[in-house]
């Protein structure tokens, strides 16, 4: 193994990972890079590093930094610092790895859990190797996919969120302040909205199912904003549902047969479906 170990990915947790505390860490040039618990063997320094994300909010999970080991054994009195630890506290082990480039944003689907396994990697639990002889294609594509970007940038361009609303020219969503508010990790609360709903999974329809579960399906939105698409007045409702539906009209038609009345259906009440066809025939 020793010789075949081209270089190392590294899982994080979208919602759990401290992405305040990575630019703390950037900006401290004390470090000059980002203290990772590690405690694979076939290290050393110069090795290429990955740092794939699971629990993304769009539903697909991939490898989004590229970096590299600087040191295979950060000195415990540092990691007690950048902790907050007593002095006399144990540490683990920990690299230090260099400041991340990020994965080209026009490429980076390629690097997704389900790509991932064209290369015979099904299997990404905390931390794994990579083989040059096995991943030599993939390590070649991710190198030639990475760019260097200023810290704050990687979190704006790759894991930074806004609601679809935030920018419409109408008067109700432009009024609207779309506030939401930090996690703990740093970076700001918005939700995941699946626009064709889990519940019309078809059973024999295998394409239309996995749309539903695609980043295709996927809107994200502030809370008011989410809950006014379910909630709101049936003009709001309407008027989100045929924005979002013209957006992805294209792709919609392709992998399902739901149609824009569908939709509208889908989102109002019988009540509200009752009230707009009494205004019709009145």
């Amino acid at each position: 193994m020793t010789e075949d170990v081209g270089a190392i990915v590294l899982i994080a947790n979208y919602y759990e990972y401290d992405f305040k505390k990575m630019l703390e860490e950037l900006e401290d040039k004390t470090y000059d890079g980002i203290c990772w618990k590690c405690d694979l063997e076939k290290v050393k320094e110069g090795m290429p590093v990955y740092i794939y994300y699971s629990s993304m909010p769009d539903g697909i999970n991939r490898i989004c930094l590229a970096s590299e080991i600087l040191k295979t054994d950060v000195e415990p009195e540092l990691i007690r610092k950048s902790f907050n630890l007593d002095e006399n506290s144990q540490v683990e082990k920990y690299i230090l790895i260099s400041k991340p480039k990020a994965i080209v944003p026009e490429q980076i689907d390629q690097f997704s859990f389900e790509n991932l396994k064209k290369y015979n990697i099904n299997n990404l639990q905390g931390k794994r190797y990579l083989y040059k002889q096995s991943h030599k294609q993939l390590l070649k594509l991710l190198a030639e996919n990475t760019k260097n970007i200023g810290s704050k940038r990687i979190i704006t361009e790759l894991f930074g969120l806004s609601c679809e609303f935030a920018y419409d020219k109408n008067e109700i969503f432009h009024s609207t302040k779309h506030t939401t508010f930090k996690r703990e990790n740093g970076l700001e609360y918005y939700e995941s909205h699946h626009f064709i709903h889990r519940a019309q999974h078809a059973i024999n329809n295998k394409p239309m199912s996995e749309f539903i579960e695609s980043k295709d399906n996927i809107v994200i939105l502030c809370p008011l904003c989410h809950n006014r698409i379910h909630y709101g007045s049936i003009k709001d409702k309407l008027y989100m549902v045929n924005k979002i539906y013209e957006k992805k009209k294209e792709i919609i038609k392709e992998k399902t047969n739901i149609t824009l009345e569908q939709l509208h259906n889908m989102y109002l009440t019988s009540y509200e479906l009752k009230k707009i066809d009494k205004e019709k025939n009145s």
